[in-house]
């Protein structure tokens, strides 16, 4: 069943009205000191009242048994939470109702998903390019990427950022706590071409959940084969700057987040037919060492979540060993691709497997 325009408004205008409980936050390893909510945006919301949406139409599985024909993939990706069932993890924190009830509670989820080290960054780079190429530090990389793989139909949907392919560190008002940070950016890095000539054009500022660009995408069904989409800080459970007030319950904002855009891109046309499968990700857990293998370590803060939402994808949590090398990996399949890097290892397991998602042959 497609979900019309009317109830995607009333499930936008019904998570304004909900503010989760506050509850203990989780920081990991790039930290920071809480800061304001965002006005007016979809952070602003709660999401109590995000039901309303999910139950206008299946969510995940209502295409479960038929052949997939996956066309397109998108990642969004989160910040600094460990997997597991305590107070400050997912999806045990009590202010993850949305991701735990609704997104885990529905669709496909991982128990033994790992992180690739500490801090972000290398988990962006690796994720995208199969490999750190050194020490995975920010430095521009001339080197294939899953951008490059799929140029030109990739888009980067970047929350806050002030302009394309914008290089800034860290850049915000404290005024509105729209907070941008280039190392959550990883299409930024890629000084190889295509990428680097095409990044202001396909690198795009998020915008709003009306007009904006990947709003306007959902709604048109043309969304490119590969998008990437970043919350900025606090929509992305990371914490704001250093001295800026706020944001004090991270967890709570990330999951509103997550709670007024899921049902926005599941009820457009890409997601409706068939072709757009989502992956939503964590790219670290809660605090560790700068530089662990988090590959090879069971520990709690190498562990994160990894939710896996599409058509053909019934409830299931899977408990075997995976990672951002498998997130790449099934995208690469999906999509067609050959597979870069750690990738192209067979001792990483493809993520589309256990969720209902390879193509099959005919």
């Amino acid at each position: 069943m497609r979900i019309g325009r009317l109830p995607v408004l009333i499930a936008v205008l019904a998570v304004g009205f909900g503010i989760a409980p506050a509850g203990p936050a989780a920081f990991a390893a790039d930290r920071m000191v809480a800061g304001p909510a965002e006005a007016g945006s979809a952070a602003a919301s709660a999401s109590a009242a995000s039901a309303t949406a999910a139950s206008a139409a299946p969510l995940c599985g209502f295409m479960a048994g038929t052949r997939p024909h996956i066309t397109k993939v998108m990642w969004i990706f989160m910040e600094n939470r460990s997997y597991g069932n305590s107070s400050s993890e997912i999806p045990g924190d009590p202010s993850a109702k949305y991701i735990d009830g609704t997104l885990i509670g529905h669709c496909g989820s991982t128990s033994d998903y790992h992180a690739i080290t500490h801090t972000s960054f290398p988990n962006y780079l690796g994720a995208t390019s199969g490999g750190l190429h050194g020490d995975g530090s920010q430095h521009p990389y001339d080197v294939r990427s899953i951008f490059s793989q799929v140029d030109p139909s990739w888009r980067s949907y970047e929350e806050f950022m002030p302009a394309p392919c914008d290089l800034a560190t860290q850049t915000g008002t404290p005024a509105t706590g729209h907070y941008y940070v280039n190392r959550h950016n990883p299409a930024v890095f890629y000084s190889s071409e295509p990428v680097s000539g095409d990044c202001k054009q396909f690198d795009r500022r998020l915008g709003n959940t009306n007009t904006g660009r990947l709003a306007r995408a959902v709604q048109r069904g043309k969304l490119p084969r590969f998008s990437f989409v970043t919350p900025g800080l606090c929509d992305d459970m990371h914490l704001l700057p250093p001295g800026v007030a706020g944001c004090a319950n991270s967890t709570a904002q990330g999951d509103a987040w997550l709670a007024t855009w899921i049902p926005i891109i599941t009820a457009g046309r890409d997601y409706q037919k068939g072709r757009l499968a989502i992956d939503v990700t964590w790219d670290e857990g809660d605090g560790g060492k700068t530089g662990a293998h988090c590959l090879t370590s069971n520990v709690a803060n190498c562990i994160v979540p990894d939710i896996v939402i599409s058509p053909y994808t019934r409830h299931k949590v899977v408990s075997r060993d995976l990672s951002h090398y498998s997130l790449l990996k099934m995208t690469e399949r999906l999509l067609g691709l050959h597979f870069l890097g750690r990738a192209r290892n067979t001792t990483v397991r493809n993520l589309c497997k256990p969720f209902g998602l390879c193509p099959r042959r005919a």
